[in-house]
């Protein structure tokens, strides 16, 4: 999500009643924005989280030379930004949380080395094979791409990718979901994205949510703000 606060409490007031469904906002880092409101969120919220790799960066005190120049100004911004008990809390979230119950696992970024941060890019991408070889859990979600996506491989062995915004998950098939992003949606739709997993009805359906962009845009104008937009190192 970047810390996009705009976004994401747009996105808690739509997610549906838990006793009605599972639902899962992913938000991917906190990387400039308004961290500190968005941490606070997350907590009051008792929302589980996983760790990205930026918010693992802005948790270790890794030498900003690591990073190319518009990552690293975004990362001591972030770090400015945030108290030191704050950034140990990005530190300590887990890479993978296990739902057993649901037969599902949440990754940030892949399943087979989720602290390596390799992309998963699409349907012939060595990472999602790799994921689906690995994964335990018939249904996996990750993030990290921006990109909304989802996968799936059947009895015979070979990764799809599934073109649909709402399908059913058939007991037969692996699936990997790449939930997109709150507040950096990267598929050239500025709408906040995120994913409705029915555990009911084992139906996945992409939810995309109008949320005042141009507010989110105005604060990154500002002289608190890192001229820059974030980015993956």
């Amino acid at each position: 999500m970047h810390a996009n606060l705009e976004a994401f409490v747009a996105v808690l007031k739509d997610i549906p009643p838990k006793d009605v469904v599972s639902a899962f906002a992913w938000g991917h880092s906190w990387v400039r924005g308004e961290p500190f409101r968005v941490h606070r969120l997350v907590a009051s919220n008792k929302i589980q989280s996983l760790k990205g790799n930026h918010d693992e960066a802005a948790g270790l005190d890794l030498p900003l030379g690591i990073f190319n120049p518009i990552a690293g100004k975004a990362m001591q911004w972030t770090r400015n930004a945030l108290k030191r008990e704050e950034r140990d809390w990005l530190l300590n979230l887990p890479y993978q949380l296990s739902l057993p119950e649901h037969r599902m696992t949440l990754y940030h970024a892949n399943g087979f080395e989720p602290e390596g941060w390799e992309y998963i890019h699409g349907k012939d991408d060595a990472s999602l094979a790799l994921t689906m070889r690995d994964q335990r859990t018939p249904l996996v979600f990750i993030g990290h791409t921006h990109f909304p996506a989802a996968y799936g491989m059947g009895p015979n062995g070979k990764p799809l990718d599934i073109f649909r915004s709402s399908f059913r998950l058939l007991d037969d098939t692996r699936y990997v979901i790449n939930v997109g992003s709150i507040g950096q949606p990267r598929d050239g739709n500025p709408q906040a994205c995120y994913v409705v997993y029915d555990t009911a009805t084992k139906t996945i359906d992409f939810i995309r949510l109008d949320y005042p962009v141009a507010q989110a845009q105005e604060k990154l104008s500002r002289p608190s703000s890192p001229k820059c937009w974030p980015t993956d190192f």
